[in-house]
């Protein structure tokens, strides 16, 4: 079941890469137009790279440590269920 999904997400990245970069070179000023859009509504390149470098780690950490606080838990719970 998990193949035909991951090919399915993979399938619908290409496009929307493709679709993406082909608007680029169509329309070569679009990206200089959103840049100058977004540094001027966030308060410049801190404003965009600021918030992204202190999510980063939290998003990257977050599920790592979600997974191993659940591991710590099933051990805890397995040594009192059995005190060998």
């Amino acid at each position: 079941m998990a193949t035909p999904v991951v090919a399915l997400f993979r399938i619908v990245n290409g496009v929307v890469i493709t679709r993406g970069l082909n608007e680029l070179v169509t329309q070569p000023d679009a990206l200089a137009g959103w840049t100058d859009a977004l540094a001027a509504r966030v308060g410049g390149l801190g404003g965009i790279i600021g918030p992204s470098l202190i999510a980063f780690p939290l998003l990257v950490l977050g599920p790592v440590g979600i997974r191993n606080g659940g591991q710590h838990v099933a051990a805890r719970g397995r040594r009192w269920a059995d005190p060998r």
